[in-house]
């Protein structure tokens, strides 16, 4: 659905969006189906909102699969201001629920602005699968 380009998300359309626009930032669960069986499933973050300089949020979503995960999270302008990787077998990234922790930083560690941003948790592969989910950043 998005493609990234210079820490910033395009549509396929070749058109840059802002999140916050999409009809697709809705909360509960989310299930995509990919090719070849490939399911992100149950993709959910609680607390939501969170005050960053008291607690984290936790992101989680179930797998069939060890499969590799990236995790990237984008303010509403669309600039991605975390990325956590996972490969296979690794917590993130196992056969079952996994569940990580934002803490509300950047990729520098310094606390995001309190506001909207969007969780876009992508099951890579030959076909790879997306789910997205909104977050609250209050402080």
């Amino acid at each position: 659905m998005f493609e990234e380009k210079d820490g910033m998300s395009e549509n396929k359309l070749g058109r840059w969006v802002i999140l916050a626009s999409l009809g697709l930032l809705t909360s509960g669960m989310l299930f995509a189906l990919g090719e070849r069986g490939t399911l992100l499933e149950g993709l959910t973050n609680y607390p939501n909102p969170f005050n960053s300089r008291a607690e984290a949020t936790f992101i989680a979503y179930t797998l069939p699969t060890d499969q590799p995960v990236k995790v990237r999270i984008y303010d509403l302008f669309g600039y991605r201001v975390k990325e956590f990787n996972f490969a296979p077998g690794e917590m993130g990234a196992r056969l079952g629920q996994n569940r990580i922790s934002w803490d509300g930083t950047d990729e520098t560690g310094q606390k995001v602005a309190k506001g909207g941003y969007v969780c876009q948790v992508t099951v890579e592969g030959d076909q790879p699968v997306r789910g997205i989910r909104k977050i609250g950043v209050i402080h």
